[in-house]
């Protein structure tokens, strides 16, 4: 084989051989470009839930700093009455065993009394429970269905003794026969149904005023994105105006240079002499 042919051989095989490497290297390179980006979306994916949980977790703090202290010191107030029902409650009953025997009112006050008692105790547990155990509500969630509950069956218990005090009022043998108990039904129903007002006038005011401050934010991105859309106008604007300026002057400085140019190619007087 002649030596010109001998060399081109050669630099064939060699010019293979760096294209075989040419490609291993861009074939790890682009492994190690796919790995790269796996790795920054598993990142990208860790980084998002992260912000999820903690978007969860103010959330959550944001719920608890709302609705902690009315859950958890709102009912210590109907704890006391609770405590007075009890207590009021069963003395009146012990003082009126005669009459309650004798159904000297037509009305069962002693039932509204009784049920009231055992409602009380009820709720007390519950309540202590929160303080005390032994084990520990674990979201204010649970305590919320428990508390609501119990208030629907107080609501309805005490629209029945409401009525039952409210016939009873005029009957003249439950007024002077049964005093203790027509005194303690009234001051249950009342008790429960100012207790009531005033919860329900508390979560008024704090949707009222949430709803407010709600409005109020909303307003305020409304007009800071207003803002935004006029300000970005107004430099649309400038420059828009600024580009005709720069076009007209182009345009002039262009009319100049070619004014110029024409009035030194045109032949002078002294080219026609």
């Amino acid at each position: 084989m002649p030596l010109d042919q001998k060399i081109d051989a050669l630099d064939s095989d060699m010019d293979s051989d760096s294209e075989d490497e040419d490609a291993e290297v861009m074939k790890a390179k682009m492994e190690e470009l796919a790995k790269q980006k796996a790795e920054m979306a598993a990142e990208k994916g860790k980084a998002k839930d992260e912000a999820a949980e903690l978007e969860k977790a103010a959330r959550k703090k944001a719920s608890l700093r709302k609705w902690a202290p009315m859950l958890l010191l709102g009912p210590m107030i109907p704890a006391m009455t609770a405590i007075i029902y009890i207590v009021w409650g069963a003395v009146a009953l012990n003082m009126s065993q005669e009459a309650i025997q004798k159904k000297t009112c037509g009305f069962a006050l002693d039932m509204f009394i009784s049920v009231n008692i055992g409602l009380s105790y009820t709720f007390l547990f519950f309540y202590s429970w929160v303080f005390v155990g032994p084990k520990p509500f674990k979201s204010l969630r649970s305590l919320t269905i428990v508390y609501s509950v119990m208030y629907f069956f107080w609501f309805i218990w005490h629209a029945v003794g409401s009525m039952w005090l409210s016939s009873a009022s005029a009957a003249p043998s439950c007024v002077t026969g049964t005093p203790h108990l027509m005194n303690v039904t009234s001051f249950m129903c009342i008790a429960f149904w100012t207790t009531t007002c005033v919860f329900a006038v508390y979560i008024f005011e704090m949707w009222f005023f949430d709803r407010q401050k709600k409005m109020k934010a909303s307003n305020e991105q409304r007009m800071k994105d207003l803002e935004r859309k006029i300000h970005a106008e107004e430099n649309a604007d400038a420059n828009g105006i600024q580009g005709v300026a720069d076009a007209s002057d182009e345009e002039e400085a262009a009319h100049e240079a070619a004014e110029r140019e024409a009035f030194y190619d045109s032949p002078s007087d002294s080219d026609s002499d």
